[in-house]
């Protein structure tokens, strides 16, 4: 297992940033800068990014705190993470997550902490069951490495030409009866 998220991706003054971000687009800026993209995104770091933004977005409609808003962040980037490194199946990725996501929502000292309730680990599973595993298979797609096999197969065996056909005067002959059209 992961151990506590909370804080693991964003700190407090990180979280800070984001959300007092005036526009989309500072908010992507500030977030390249915290998780340390490449100033010009990859393909697949601006996918995340996509990604990431909408998961903070949706922690700011709910008004999450600033500790719920790093421990969300951080669950649903490890749970991606784990998803890919992994090759987890749709099942097995939703299993995992959902151990996640238990484990900051009971406070149970040492093995949980309990920093969502139960209104809000309902609004996160309905969140994330409507996006990314929505969209799973797209972003598997995205995020696996495919393989292409290319196999050419050889016959071992050489194949010759009959030497020669036996004469038709040989063949049997048949009694062929033609029928009359009625």
């Amino acid at each position: 297992m992961a151990g506590f998220l909370t804080w693991r991706d964003l700190a407090a003054q990180d979280v800070a940033l984001l959300q007092g971000a005036g526009d989309p687009a500072e908010a992507r800026r500030l977030l390249i800068g915290i998780l340390r993209f490449t100033p010009v995104p990859s393909p697949k770091e601006i996918v995340l990014l996509e990604f990431f933004l909408n998961n903070l977005r949706f922690a700011a409609e709910c008004k999450f705190t600033t500790e719920k808003t790093s421990a969300f962040f951080s669950i649903l980037r490890t749970n991606h993470e784990e998803t890919v490194r992994g090759h987890m199946t749709l099942d097995q990725s939703l299993r995992f997550f959902r151990e996640l996501l238990l484990l900051h929502a009971v406070q149970r000292p040492p093995y949980s902490v309990g920093i969502f309730s139960f209104k809000d680990v309902s609004l996160i599973t309905d969140f994330v069951n409507s996006t990314y595993y929505k969209h799973y298979k797209l972003f598997q797609y995205c995020f696996t490495q495919s393989h292409e096999l290319v196999l050419k197969t050889r016959s071992n065996l050489a194949e010759t030409a009959p030497l020669g056909f036996p004469p038709l005067g040989d063949a049997i002959k048949h009694a062929v009866k033609w029928l009359a059209p009625a």
